[in-house]
Parts: C-alpha cells; structure tokens; sequence
C-alpha cells in the first residue's frame, strides 16, 4: 500500500509539470486564430476531463485507504484490550504461582517434620523388635512365671498385652505416615506443575498478542502514510483544477469576444455511438454517396437531447427529410439543427439554457433507425461539429 502511495505521488507531480506546462498564457492566447483558439480550448477541456478522472480515482483509493484505516484501527484497539487482559491473566497466575511455590515450601517443611516423626518410630519399633529378637519370648514367660497371685499375673498379662499393641500401633501409624508423606507431596508437586503450565500457556497467548499488535501498528502506520500521500496528491489535482478551470475561463471569454459559441455534445456522451461522421458517405437509404452535413448520434429510442448551447428557438416542427427537427439560433452567425426526433418540447421563439432539455432521440423523416442528426452552421452553411465539440 505505501508503495502504490509512492507511484501515485510520483504520478501527479509529474501530471502537474505536464499539464501546467501545457496551459497556455492569456496573453499568448488573444493573438489566436478562431480555430487555433477552439483547438485549445477542446485541449484543455480534454485535459481537465482526464484531471477530474484522476481526481475521482485518487479518491476512491484514498476512501479505499481510509475505511482499511478505520478497520486496522478498530482490530488494533481489540488486540490492545485482549493484550491488557492476558497481562492481567500472566499477574494472576504469577500471583498464584508464587502463593503455590509457599505452600509447596510449607508443606516440604511439614513433610520434613513428619519425616523427622517417622523415622523416630521407626527407630522406636526397630529397637522394640531388636530387643525381643535379642531376649527372645523367654522374657515375656518369664514375666507371667513370676507373678505372685492371680492378680498379679492378670496386670502382668495386660501389661504385655499394652506392650503387644503398642507395638502393633507403631507399624500402623508407620504406614500412614508414609502414605500421607506420599499424598501431600503428590499433591503439592501436581499444584505447581499445573500452575506452571498456566503460565506457559498465558505467556505464549501475550506473546502471540504482542506480535499481532506489533504487526497491526505498522500496517496502520503504512495506511496513515499513504493516506497522507493521496490527500498530497489529490491537494495537487484539485491545484491544477482550478488551475485549468481558470484557463478555460480565459479562453471562453476569448472566444466570446470572438462570437463564437463553446458548444456540448448535444446528447449524453455514454448513450450513444457516432454511426456517420461530417463529409462524403454512402447514403443508407438513398444508395448514392452524399455530402453528410453533419453527426449521426446513433441512441435508443427516447433519449434525451439537450440544447448544445444557450440560444432562441428558430424552428420546431417538421422538416422534410429530417422528419421532426428543432433549430436553434446563438446570435446572428452559430446555429445548430436537431434532426429525426421523436419529440420536441420547445416553441419557436422561445429562449432556452446550454443543457436544457428540448426533445427525445426517434426514428422520424428519412432514417433507418434511432439516431440524432446533429449540425453545426455558420452564416447558413453546415460545419464539422467536432471542431467545436469537447472531446468525449
């Protein structure tokens, strides 16, 4: 997209030079003759229409740039706010990891003591084992022998029977202490591991954001370049518009002073086709090669046909071969004709407006088809219309 800006700047700079060097000075333009003076005058009108279409287009891509701008921009604040909550994300979970981190070391100092508690039992039954290996069961029968009384025998008895149990309860409390060492060290190792694998997951997102972010900054700096290279560019086009449009006026102005009318095309430049040209040709209905005194605008049926300049209605109505026609008076030397009508809208006498609608495209007097017959004379005698009309 920079680039096309580029090629575009570089374009109507170079459209400047070329078309201000071809805009000749009034002073240079008074000596002209009337043809010379209409040449120039179509040359430039060429030109500014050829300006305006560049006009348009760089528009269009500037609007074109402009609605990307607005998009980038739009996708780039919603980037930037998913960014801002995966930051927050990446500090809850650091938070929650360092809180994890402190139970983990809590729990190792509590698992330290039960360790510490273990192996002190563990010692405890090691030397109660050792002790009855070392004795053997004589002891304890000889504890029962001993006794003086039926009584004596029977707190002997329960006496062993307490030791016996304790025993037993020291292999018991062995075993759970080692599967509750087991369990909360599974457990506080699974907590971090999953807290760590959070954070990984949330760095990668951040990271994944902060390129996309990072990505959509430079497009939207490429897009504001370019923009301000077509608004540049169109600055200069609308300079050298107003440029072109004065000159016209110059040479209208001349041209007035000359009596000489700027005509327009008398129907819609994209309704129809030239099907016969000024000069000699081969008559379709006639089968004989005559002077044609002027254009065939080839159209559809019913388009619409304009006044080619500001004038007084000379004649409306039926004209032999030219089937309905209406004339149009421009002071006492320019006239034009509008042949084979289908409908006239003017009366004889009445003043009309360059542009103002006066009749529809048919098919009337001696034609093959729709079309307009269009003349321009001069004192009477019919002129080449294209060395009077704008360039289409």
């Amino acid at each position: 997209m920079r680039e096309w800006g580029r090629v575009y700047k570089l374009v109507s700079l170079l459209l400047v030079f070329f078309l201000l060097g071809s805009i000749v000075s009034p002073s240079l333009a008074w000596g002209s003759s009337r043809e010379e003076l209409i040449r120039k005058l179509q040359e430039a009108q060429r030109k500014l229409d050829s300006l305006n279409k560049e006009m348009e287009r760089t528009e269009s891509d500037l609007l074109k740039v402009q609605r990307e701008e607005q998009f980038v921009s739009s996708e780039l604040a919603k980037l930037e706010k998913d960014l801002e909550i995966a930051l927050a994300e990446l500090a809850q979970v650091e938070a929650e990891l360092a809180l994890a981190e402190e139970r983990l070391e809590q729990t190792n100092e509590e698992l330290e003591a039960a360790q510490e508690e273990l192996e002190n039992r563990n010692r405890l039954l090691h030397n109660r084992i050792r002790s009855i290996y070392e004795q053997g069961t004589v002891t304890y029968l000889e504890v029962l022998f001993n006794a003086q009384s039926v009584s004596d025998l029977l707190h002997r008895f329960n006496y062993l029977k307490m030791i016996v149990e304790q025993d037993v309860k020291i292999l018991q409390d062995v075993r759970e202490y080692r599967a509750l060492v087991e369990e909360k060290k599974a457990q506080a190792e699974q907590e971090k591991a999953d807290i760590v694998a959070l954070r990984l997951e949330v760095e990668n997102k951040k990271r994944d954001l902060e390129v996309k972010v990072a990505s959509r900054e430079r497009q939207l700096d490429q897009l504001q370049m370019s923009a301000k290279e077509y608004e540049q560019a169109l600055e200069d086009q609308e300079r050298l518009s107003e440029e072109f449009g004065k000159q016209l006026q110059e040479y209208q102005k001349e041209l007035d002073a000359m009596g000489v009318p700027v005509f327009q095309w008398p129907v819609n430049t994209r309704s129809f086709w030239i099907s016969s040209y000024f000069g000699s040709r081969y008559h379709p209905i006639l089968k004989t090669y005559r002077h044609h005194s002027g254009l065939d605008l080839a159209a559809a049926q019913g388009t619409p046909v304009y006044a080619a300049e500001s004038g007084i209605i000379y004649s409306s109505g039926w004209l032999g071969g030219y089937g309905l026609t209406i004339t149009i008076a421009h002071g006492q030397t320019y006239s034009t004709l509008y042949a084979h009508l289908s409908a006239s809208y003017v009366k004889v006498g009445q003043e009309v407006k360059k542009g103002d609608l006066i009749g529809r495209v048919g098919s009337t007097g001696l034609s093959t088809g729709p079309h307009l017959h269009f003349e321009i004379r001069e004192n009477g005698n019919p002129q080449d219309p294209m060395k009077f009309l704008p360039p289409r």
